[in-house]
């Protein structure tokens, strides 16, 4: 009886293993190949489905290629878990994140802590990472000049891009379809309209100006029987092409004053507002955006156009089911007017294109500076930005890749794929700009005066009058404090 009891326990015991064992796998073991002989190191990402998915088939193939390294991947579902991971683990003198993501809005931060890695010696002897091929727009954002902060020409690199990411107008082909709007995309005058003055034909490879670009949002506008608004035309949470196609800046071009007062960023962002807080609206106001997400409200179509980056590509493609595309985004007519009066034989097209605006946001892959096995952490790093793994990240949609020189190859690798646009990704990263968040180690000054706008102005609660009477003085003094600030505490 005793033999008995002790064989079925002992069977019970290995199919409890077994499962276990099972469950490990199954719940995404980092890799199955054996670290036995290998260094290991760690990287820290994030991503949804389909990034982590790219990202651990990457690791996969690295580990099985290398005979010494072996990359223990931790990748968070989110950025915000993998920041609160990296603000614990980074301490960690004895096992710290060997290599880790730092998107361009924490890279300033963790920089000034004194957490990153100074590459540019890997660079200088690099046979794969070419800085020169890569869209100037993403390498600025990981450069650290002492007298500019982040953002300079110039400076040691401490981020390589992992893609670039570009905003564009993502619209709902469908709907243009249904409200009488075809696309050309040989119409020289790039909008065309009918007798009673509604837009009825676009070239969608020219930016519209920003009074187009409204118009357009309100023709796909739809209201109930009480005049509530069931569908918006567009949703837009950034108003940086309207103020750079205009010739302005929140800051100065030193970035030593902030200039939220200039009269030609005044102009931009009064057109920006009126979007949501308007007489007439086309966009949702703050309350809105706050209780539903911006892209499942263009998934399920009750938003008929967002500007976002190219990593929405991967996700639009798969819970959009309907026709969509890209656009360029709208800019100032007064910049169109303008280029015209100083270049009388340009056309139509050449002044809208010659002034194309907006931000592009990028991650990088950065080094811990307490890394133990900085030259495998570098190994890793070239392997994850080179232009093999820079295209398979674009073709699963995550973003475009950052070396010029595969742009045509991306391109191909997409062709039958939604949008059918999808060069303008790579035809407008060269023109693009790091977001303002970039300009400083911190988001302080940013929010000083943005939450606010976002808000209240955005919420038609405050008028940009009065914004500017209660947060020109303090934004001020925070820029001041950053000027006079020792920053010299990053990585060497």
């Amino acid at each position: 009886m005793k033999k008995k009891t002790s064989r079925i326990f002992a069977i019970f015991l290995c199919l409890i293993l077994s499962v276990c064992l099972g469950l490990t796998a199954c719940g995404g073991d980092d890799n199955d190949v054996s670290r036995t002989g290998k260094t290991t190191i760690r990287f820290y990402a994030f991503g949804g489905v389909e990034e982590k998915k790219a990202l651990k088939e990457l690791v996969n193939t690295f580990n099985n290629q290398s005979s010494t390294i072996y990359v223990q991947a931790n990748i968070a579902g989110s950025n915000d878990d993998h920041k609160s991971s990296i603000n614990t683990t980074i301490t960690d003198d004895t096992n710290p994140p060997d290599v880790f993501y730092a998107g361009d809005g924490e890279f300033g931060t963790w920089l000034a802590k004194g957490i990153i890695q100074n590459l540019q010696e890997y660079v200088d002897k690099s046979q794969t990472v070419n800085l020169s091929d890569m869209y100037t727009s993403a390498v600025k954002e990981f450069r650290w000049d002492k007298s500019f902060y982040i953002g300079a020409d110039s400076g040691d690199i401490y981020g390589i891009p992992s893609t670039v990411q570009p905003h564009l107008t993502f619209y709902n082909a469908t709907l243009f379809n249904a409200s009488g709007i075809t696309i050309d995309r040989d119409l020289e005058k790039v909008v065309e309209y009918d007798s009673n003055n509604r837009i009825v034909k676009i070239n969608d490879t020219v930016p519209l100006t920003w009074d187009e670009m409204h118009k357009l949002a309100e023709q796909l506008v739809v209201k109930d029987n009480k005049n509530n608004i069931t569908r918006y035309g567009l949703y837009t949470n950034n108003w940086f092409n309207y103020g750079w196609s205009n010739g302005a800046n929140i800051v100065s071009d030193d970035r030593r004053t902030f200039t939220i007062d200039d009269q030609k960023l005044l102009e931009a962002l009064n057109e920006f507002v009126s979007l949501s807080a308007g007489s007439n609206p086309v966009s949702m106001r703050p309350n809105v955006v706050g209780t539903n997400s911006c892209d499942m409200m263009f998934y399920t179509q009750k938003v008929a156009m967002i500007t976002s980056g190219s990593y929405l590509l991967g996700p639009c493609r798969v819970n959009a089911d309907f026709n969509w595309d890209v656009m360029p985004l709208c800019i100032s007519p007064n910049a169109v007017a303008e280029y015209k009066s100083l270049n009388p034989g340009a056309t139509e097209i050449e002044a809208r294109k010659a002034n194309i605006s907006g931000h592009s946001g990028s991650v990088a892959y950065c080094m811990s500076s307490k890394s133990k096995n900085k030259d495998y952490a570098w190994e890793f790093i070239e392997y994850m930005t080179s232009k093999t793994s820079q295209l398979k990240m674009a073709q699963a949609g995550l973003g475009t890749p950052v070396y010029k020189s595969i742009a045509q190859e991306d391109i191909q690798n997409n062709e039958g794929q939604k949008p059918s646009n999808y060069k303008l990704f790579s035809e407008v990263a060269n023109y693009y700009q790091s977001g303002d968040w970039t300009y400083y180690p911190d988001r302080q000054w940013v929010e000083e005066w943005s939450i606010q706008f976002n808000t209240k102005v955005l919420g038609g609660e405050m008028s940009l009058a009065e914004l500017i009477n209660t947060v020109k003085t303090p934004t001020q003094d925070l820029l001041d404090g950053y000027i006079v600030k020792d920053w010299s505490k990053n990585g060497k």
